[in-house]
């Protein structure tokens, strides 16, 4: 008998309602000691759930108000996978970017990998210099999926003053470096350290999430 993490998995990877987000989120709750919440970069608490050999699956919340002092100011980004997202509560706009090679002194952007290491990352700037052109806005709504290839530039965007639940079904993971547009002239590389979230305030956000189901 497939998990509820496995059956939730492939409901999202297929575009479909997840069936068992009640049982998933008593689950977490139940044993919260087993996951590891974390501030994300890009503004919101991070949570891998589950691992298969085929991809993840993931929980992202945006708290109402809440966000942390080391968010990151630039949030154009891409996966080294891709991925489908489905939106538990509230709404996220998914903006889609193209870039177009510039010499430095007429760009927008530069481009700096990302290398995911024991507690955080290591960014370093590319000397690679590009204008960015946002491509689309589609804004996603509660009981909707949205879907984000890998490569692709993008970012997601919510008010400060929403509860936003995301969660996140990944697949097709590639062995390179995922890519973030930022400042013209930061620095050539730092490290950013991962920041755990407060398991009080953790259980909290997972019973207002089972409140609402």
């Amino acid at each position: 008998m497939d998990s509820v993490f496995e059956v939730t998995y492939q409901e999202i990877i297929n575009n479909k309602v997840p069936t068992k987000l009640k049982n998933l989120i008593a689950v977490l709750i139940e044993s919260n000691d087993s996951y590891s919440p974390n501030w994300h970069a890009l503004g919101f608490v991070h949570c891998k759930l589950a691992t298969f050999s085929y991809g993840t699956l993931r929980l992202h919340i945006w708290p109402p108000q809440e966000r942390h002092s080391q968010e990151q100011q630039h949030k154009i980004h891409d996966h080294i996978f891709s991925l489908t997202s489905y939106v538990l509560s509230g709404s996220i706009n998914n903006e889609i970017y193209n870039i177009q090679v510039a010499q430095k002194n007429l760009a927008s952007t530069q481009c700096y990998d990302i290398d995911y290491i024991k507690g955080g990352a290591k960014i370093s700037a590319t000397d690679q210099y590009y204008n960015e052109t946002q491509l689309s806005k589609s804004l996603v709504e509660e009981g909707e999926h949205y879907n984000v290839l890998s490569g692709v530039l993008h970012q997601s965007t919510v008010p400060e003053s929403t509860f936003v639940v995301t969660i996140v079904a990944t697949y097709d993971h590639k062995v390179s470096a995922p890519r973030l547009l930022g400042p013209i002239n930061g620095p050539e590389s730092f490290i950013r350290e991962q920041i755990s979230y407060d398991k009080k305030k953790w259980i909290k956000l997972l019973r207002n999430i089972e409140n609402n189901l």
